[in-house]
């Protein structure tokens, strides 16, 4: 591991978003303590992931009915991971989602008189992380507009570019009604993970009501209000960076005594330096996959795609495969289109963080499968055959079955496919000599789940080096 030296940097940054987490399941309680990832992890996902958001700059979406906490989870773990005052994180990184939003509420406006010099808004500039909440209010080509910042941290308006560090983007959509707009693939398909937010239980009600005022912990208006002007001011980008993180240790310093009086926490065993943040994300970037976890990986993919090899076309409700598989149980017959290779950097991302928000050394399928719903859930249309006794089925639930059912078929044939990847891997090292290859399709054939779509792959990848193929 190239980051190796970072290695003890990044345990300890474990340690403190793990205390996080309790701090915010024990104190805030926003989310349902029962919604429990599959494989048995101990975690609630609702908190996990947006933790995991944090960590690696990723981006994601929160679905749920309104007031369930979605954008308050957000908000409070950006000012707990990030270290800025809650009412800061409120005012100037966050916006909403509305139909009538302009480009100049998004980005900012040009300054006057002049109009040559951009007067960039406070949500363009923020660093670390951003929010935009119910952006499913926000019409298709309002989303368009999102696209760079989304992707690339990148912001334009006209002629003018804004280009901030790598951060965090989380974004908050109610269920579908009648004021809502369907989110445009493009921009779905740049969102990490989606999670959903659930109504809390009465007993968790109960508890919450002794809790209404927590968040005023995280607050300080004095440094909410510089940051304000310090993000407001016509110099350099570079240096308001500067300033902002000198303000954020000011509020450390002033949330530290807080925090011994009211919660007796100390700061330092929960909050995350920005330099040990950066260090934590290249070591988590560098965390290697186990050989079962490689297998899986492939495993996933192999159950997403059609078996053919051919690709999807978009709006092509048509999932039949050939009569042997048009019955099968694998994902395929499952979802209406492909995914994507941001799909699988999301997939291996996620994976790393989990490994490493569990004090793990490297990913094991595992790891793969608790963040796998949370990675496709958003990014494809699921059958209506994945309806239950005709009750409606949120697309983390769906996902959540074509998990649970590609984890099955693996762990029950664990060695098969071993096996197979053996083969395949023998094959190429062999250099793929034509004599040979039929030798190993024989071999692959004589596997207990040859018609499995992984060896079905295998199979075609090496026919290809024959002149059959």
């Amino acid at each position: 591991m190239e980051n190796e030296n970072y290695k003890d940097i990044a345990n300890k940054t474990a340690d403190k978003v793990r205390r996080i987490y309790d701090l915010i399941t024990s104190r805030f309680i926003f989310t349902n303590i029962n919604d429990k990832d599959i494989n048995g992890s101990e975690y609630v996902s609702g908190v996990t992931i947006p933790i995991l958001t944090g960590i690696v700059g990723g981006k994601q979406l929160i679905f749920g009915n309104p007031g369930n906490g979605k954008t308050t989870t957000a908000e409070l773990l950006s000012s707990l991971l990030y270290g800025f005052p809650l009412d800061a994180v409120i005012s100037s990184a966050e916006i909403h989602g509305h139909p009538e939003i302009t480009a100049e509420d998004i980005f900012g406006s040009l300054s006057l008189p002049d109009m040559k010099n951009m007067n960039w808004s406070p949500f363009a500039q923020f660093p670390y992380f951003k929010i935009v909440d119910e952006i499913n209010r926000l019409s298709g080509k309002q989303q368009d507009m999102l696209l760079n910042l989304a992707d690339r941290g990148v912001s334009k308006y006209l002629n003018n570019t804004l280009i901030t560090q790598k951060s965090a983007l989380y974004a908050t959509a109610n269920y579908e009604d009648s004021g809502n707009t369907e989110l445009i693939p493009p921009l779905k398909d740049r969102f990490d993970v989606s999670t959903e937010m659930h109504q809390l239980g009465p007993l968790e009600r109960i508890l919450l009501t002794g809790n209404q005022n927590a968040s005023s912990i995280l607050e300080n208006k004095e440094i909410s209000d510089k940051i304000g002007a310090v993000l407001s001011k016509n110099s350099p980008y570079e240096d308001k960076l500067g300033e902002l993180d000198n303000l954020s240790k000011r509020f450390d310093e002033d949330l530290n005594t807080k925090f011994e009086k009211n919660l007796g926490i100390k700061l330092d065993d929960i909050m995350v330096s920005h330099d040990e943040l950066n260090k934590t994300r290249a070591y988590i970037n560098e965390i290697p996959l186990s050989e079962d976890a490689k297998i899986y990986l492939a495993v996933i993919h192999s159950e997403l795609a059609k078996p053919d090899g051919t690709e999807r076309i978009s709006g092509d409700m048509n999932i039949d495969q050939k009569d042997h598989y048009s019955n099968a149980e694998y994902a395929f017959n499952k979802i209406y289109n492909d995914v994507s290779n941001r799909f699988t950097k999301s997939l291996l991302t996620y994976s790393k963080a989990y490994a490493w928000f569990e004090g793990r050394e490297e990913v094991e399928p595992k790891h793969m499968s608790i963040v796998l719903p949370y990675v496709l859930a958003h990014r494809v249309n699921f059958a209506d055959s994945l309806k239950a006794d005709q009750r409606r089925l949120s697309n983390l639930e769906a996902a959540k079955l074509i998990s649970e059912g590609i984890s099955e078929r693996y762990d029950a044939n664990q060695e098969v496919f071993r096996s197979a990847y053996g083969i395949f891997i023998s094959a190429i090292k062999s250099g793929i000599n034509e004599k040979d290859i039929y030798n190993f399709i024989k071999n692959l054939n004589s596997l207990p789940i040859s018609d499995h779509p992984f060896v079905l792959q295998l199979k075609q990848y090496l026919s290809s080096y024959t002149r059959g193929g």
